[in-house]
């Protein structure tokens, strides 16, 4: 595996097709001596878990190359090679064990690693939602599960930059869960609505959208304890902040930092922060100097898995990213998705 190690470092110093063409023989030889790594690899997973038995290398192994279409990093390569034993293989979408070797890596997730689990599980998910929707099942639980795929869409739509579709969707569902929220749980009416003040901010509609937050609001303590109300309350800190409501904000946040006794995640810290730069200079200059304050906490915090929950129903960092760079929120959300997925491209 030394080889495999020393050739993937040298590949991040000069990630280049002319480096790349005049060292074939010893990536053909480094990758020949991954291949047999794998085949034992799936060999001694078959012993405790026959359901991988069969598997050829092809089956687990990903390509060098990079789909560098859509992507502002135009390197040719990938400087990391794994492997993805499941049944019936990578494509499969079933849980499975994944190794995983990048020598010049700044994640301590994403450096050398053996991990089981699944990927992306959600579409699986969601298709087992659908099926219990044509069950007989009581009409209360099979209005939730109708909810909770609205949301899977939409939220997963909203997040890739999709605005339209996910406009469309809504317009789909309005008559059957919008107008029949009161049909819904205390913590699906918040969800639903919450989706709703998401979907008018990211088309460019603050007044629908803060006319649906003050909806949320309205409710006084209904909705206090229920993890999404700490989303809205970022989500309307932005709305207050974009409206010049800068005194409002900053009470917001001192009542947001009270409400806790464990004090509050990094992307409450940064939406804090990033209020806090309100108004925003017109110059692009000085809003470019905002984002480079601004940058490496962005990045990290889009990078840590624990603050994730957080960012699923709003992206509060590609809209920070969109505010101060000038980019098109879509593009940042159509950019993020993509080198996401790049990782595990075939």
């Amino acid at each position: 595996m030394k080889e495999v190690i020393d050739f993937f470092r040298r590949l991040h110093d000069n990630n280049d097709r002319a480096w790349f063409d005049a060292h074939r023989a010893e990536w053909a030889h480094v990758k020949g001596r991954f291949a047999a790594f794998t085949e034992q690899l799936i060999a001694g997973i078959a012993e405790f878990d026959p359901t991988v038995r069969g598997l050829r290398v092809q089956d687990c192994t990903y390509r060098i190359a990079r789909d560098t279409r859509f992507s502002p990093d135009k390197s040719p390569y990938k400087t990391y090679i794994g492997a993805y034993i499941a049944p019936k293989g990578k494509k499969s979408g079933f849980a499975g064990y994944y190794f995983h070797i990048e020598p010049c890596c700044d994640s301590l997730v994403w450096s050398n690693l053996l991990s089981a689990g699944l990927y992306d599980e959600m579409p699986f998910f969601i298709a087992k939602l659908h099926r219990l929707t044509e069950s007989d099942y009581p009409h209360e639980f099979v209005r939730k599960v109708l909810a909770f795929i609205y949301l899977y869409d939409s939220f997963r739509l909203i997040n890739c930059g999709a605005f339209a579709d996910a406009q469309e969707l809504y317009k789909q569902h309005e008559e059957t869960l919008f107008r029949k929220l009161s049909q819904q749980k205390l913590d699906v009416q918040l969800l639903l609505q919450l989706n709703l003040v998401v979907l008018h901010l990211v088309c460019d509609r603050g007044g629908e959208a803060r006319k649906a937050m003050t909806r949320i609001q309205a409710t006084g303590l209904v909705f206090y304890n229920f993890p999404a109300f700490r989303i809205a309350r970022l989500v309307n800190l932005l709305l207050q902040a974009e409206c010049g409501r800068f005194d409002f904000a900053e009470n917001e946040i001192k009542s947001i930092r009270r409400s806790t006794a464990i004090g509050n995640s990094s992307v409450e810290k940064l939406v804090f922060r990033f209020v806090r730069l309100f108004p925003l200079p017109a110059s692009r200059r000085e809003r470019g100097r905002l984002w480079e304050r601004l940058y490496g906490v962005v990045q990290a915090v889009a990078a840590d898995k624990y603050e994730r929950p957080l960012l699923k129903y709003f992206d509060f960092t590609a809209w920070i990213e969109a505010r101060l760079t000038g980019a098109a929120l879509s593009d940042v959300l159509g950019r993020n998705t993509r080198q996401q997925a790049e990782r595990f491209s075939v």
